[in-house]
């Protein structure tokens, strides 16, 4: 509670100023800054943030389209609009192109995954600072959508804090087996999605861990979680053929082959 506490007096001090001044250039490069970081977490959590010469020009991608839209509005230039549709399509075309010559390394379904959320991302910015830039009641309309996600956000929490220990429907919660498939840099991504999939299809409850932080970390997280165990498979245990079970009840650790692993939880 105090984290988040302090992360939220620490967001109003930064944001706030930014609002006061949205009509200045500060508001555009704050979202193109806010853009460009948002785009790297998600290059993180798809696993290709090492990737540079995807993960580069995204990054610029993200950060360019806030500062075009409040030229293209400043300076009343269509021409500027379609530079943006422009760069748009070769990004797309790049994100394609990527994926057919990488040899599996960067596959269709990834480089999908990566097209949707940027332009999710990517336009929801961009929207912002084009709502703000509405003739008339732009610098009324943009501020709903801070106050939108506000009141979300406290309800969100509030809902979660007040119900989320009482859950609402137990019978669904109540599983015997619950997996967390933790991750490590050093397997492909489809690798994951392939063994969680794999769980899936023997009806059980499994997730992938999203992110990139360390062990530790996604232990922690799987504890927190209610996870009765979690998969292992590191870049030595994918070689091998096998993963690690540990069961975080009895801190028991066992080797189990892949192809074995949804039979070795149905027992």
């Amino acid at each position: 509670m105090l984290v988040r506490i302090l992360s939220s007096l620490l967001g109003c001090a930064i944001i706030i100023p930014v609002l006061i001044f949205s009509g200045t250039w500060a508001f555009p490069i704050f979202m193109a800054l806010v853009c460009l970081i948002s785009v790297y977490e998600m290059m993180r959590c798809v696993g290709a943030h090492k990737k540079y010469y995807l993960t580069i020009p995204l990054c610029v991608f993200g950060a360019a389209m806030p500062i075009l839209a409040r030229l293209s509005v400043q300076n009343d230039k269509i021409e500027i609009g379609f530079c943006a549709l422009a760069i748009c399509a070769v990004t797309a075309i790049y994100l394609l192109t990527v994926s057919l010559f990488s040899r599996e390394k960067f596959n269709i379904e990834k480089a999908s995954t990566v097209f949707l959320t940027l332009f999710y991302i990517v336009g929801g910015y961009t929207a912002l600072v084009l709502l703000r830039d509405l003739e008339g009641i732009g610098k009324y309309v943009y501020l709903l959508t801070f106050v939108g996600a506000w009141f979300t956000d406290i309800f969100a929490y509030f809902t979660g804090r007040f119900l989320g220990r009482h859950k609402l429907i137990p019978d669904i919660y109540n599983v015997g087996t619950k997996v967390l498939i933790t991750r490590f840099d050093d397997v492909p991504y489809e690798k994951y999605i392939a063994l969680a999939d794999s769980l899936r299809s023997a009806g059980i409850v499994s997730s992938m861990y999203i992110g990139s932080k360390k062990f530790g970390k996604q232990i922690d997280y799987a504890v927190k979680g209610h996870y009765s165990h979690v998969v292992i498979m590191g870049g030595s245990e994918l070689e091998a053929g096998v993963v690690k079970v540990k069961d975080l009840n009895t801190r028991e650790e066992s080797t189990v082959a892949l192809s074995e692993l949804p039979a070795f939880f149905a027992n």
